[in-house]
Order: structure tokens, then sequence, then C-alpha cells
């Protein structure tokens, strides 16, 4: 399904500055995977998702996803396969549009039945696509199925990181990515934002990737957990391997690999 090999990637090469972000990384995802990434600061894992939806272009190695190669492949074409939401509740909708409108246009973006008229001039939603906005949003359970007039802006910053997360899947991407999308959040909002992205995943079968500072997060959630230090994929834990695992478990082999320091910020509850 995603098959990455060999991914390497260089800032300020030949420079004083220079760092090798990614050293030769290769990964498998079947369909339907949920892989958890931890890792300290400058581990790879954003560098990793950056080269994974284009915003990075890798300097070797290759990126297949779904059979087919994109590592060349413009970002916003990769934005029809992939759905990502960022750290920033801000970032991933348009706060002076209406819930309405802004799950219009990511529906119509990624539908491939909507032609350029429907993409770009057509305004409002039809009867029936109305109803299954307000069907799918529903499952949010934020009332905001109720709220669909109120521009985006005025929601709060849970509300926008789950309104993302039903823009970004709406039409049921080939793969998700989560940027620390709960880092951003209180812990009781964090919560309820995971939930609901468990939900999500879950019940499309969406194979996805998360990266997060929080261990507890990477142990419950996904059927696979990857530990990433210095460029490189340090290890890699099954679901039911996770299962026996505390946060203990996880600092202590980390540490014992000779791995930096795990950052203060990855020891969240």
């Amino acid at each position: 399904m995603l098959d990455i090999n060999n991914l390497s990637i260089t800032f300020h090469p030949g420079t004083a500055n220079e760092k090798k972000a990614l050293k030769e990384v290769s990964l498998h995802l079947d369909d339907g995977d949920f892989v958890t990434i931890i890792g300290s600061n400058g581990a790879g894992k954003s560098t990793l998702l950056n080269c994974i939806s284009g915003s990075y272009e890798s300097d070797d190695g290759t990126i297949v996803l779904d059979g087919k190669e994109i590592q060349y492949m413009k970002e916003h074409k990769r934005s029809k396969m992939i759905g990502r939401l960022f750290q920033d509740p801000l970032k991933g909708s348009a706060p002076d549009m209406t819930i309405e409108e802004n799950l219009e246009l990511a529906f119509r973006r990624g539908n491939k039945k909507n032609g350029l008229y429907d993409r770009f001039l057509k305004i409002g939603l039809t009867k029936d696509e109305r109803e299954f906005m307000k069907e799918k949003i529903s499952h949010l359970e934020l009332g905001l199925e109720d709220r669909f007039n109120t521009k985006v802006g005025l929601l709060s910053g849970g509300q926008r990181q789950a309104l993302t997360l039903m823009m970004s899947t709406i039409n049921t991407p080939t793969l998700l990515l989560l940027d620390e999308h709960t880092a951003a959040l209180d812990p009781k909002t964090a919560k309820k934002v995971m939930e609901i992205t468990d939900k999500v995943v879950n019940e499309n079968k969406i194979t996805t990737i998360m990266i997060t500072h929080n261990i507890q997060q990477a142990l419950e959630y996904g059927n696979r957990m990857i530990v990433m230090s210095e460029g490189n994929i340090l290890m890699e834990f099954s679901k039911e391997e996770k299962s026996k695992m505390s946060v203990e478990d996880v600092m202590k082999i980390y540490q014992s690999k000779s791995a930096q320091d795990l950052s203060d910020k990855m020891i969240l509850d």
C-alpha cells in the first residue's frame, strides 16, 4: 500500500549547518495500518511526513503509494490521495468561511465526480449533499451539525481540529497523515480529538501515520509503533508488543539503544 525505500534528505548540504534529516529510511504499510511514530525533536518524524506529502523533495529513495510512484509528483496532486492534519488547529480550514462552506470545498476538491465547474463555481450544497454532510459531522458528537452557518474562526481549537479531520476524510483518502494534531490542545480536548480520530480511522479503514510526542498515545492507538532517532527508524513494535509496555518501558528501551535523550515533551500523560 505504502512502500518507502531508502529515503534520504539532507538540509543545507555543503555548509556548516548541514544536517542529514533522513538516512535511507525504509517503511512498509499495509492497507488499514495505523502507525504511530515517536522520537525526540530532530528525529526526522515531520520530515518523513513532509517527504510523503510532497512538501519536501527527497535526495534519494522511492515512495510508492497504492502502486504509484509519487516522489516526483507535485504536492497538490498528492493531496488528492493524502489527507493531512497539522499541530496548529488554525491550519486546514478557512476561518472566514462557514462550516458548510469549508466542508463543501473539501468535498468538491476530492470528489472525482465533480468537474471544474462544480469545484470552483458552484455555490452551496444540494439538499442531499447537505444532509450527507450533517450526518457525517454528527459523528463528531460536538453539535456542529446544528451550526452549519457558523464561521469556522469562531470555533474552539478542538472543534476546528475535529472539523479539519472530517474535511480530510470526507472523501476517504488513500493515506492520512497526522502531524502532532493534538499537541496544541488541552489534555481533555486532546483526548476527545484522539477518540474521534480513532473512530474515523477505524470505521473507514484509513491507512494512517500519526506523529506524536505523547508516548501514552502512541501505545494506546494504532496497530504499530515506530521509534525514530537522528533520521533513522530505531525500533518498531506490534500492537501485541505495545499492549505489554508502559511509558517507562519505552524510555528505557530507547535509551538502551544509545539514542539521544528523550525530550521532556514526550513524557506526557
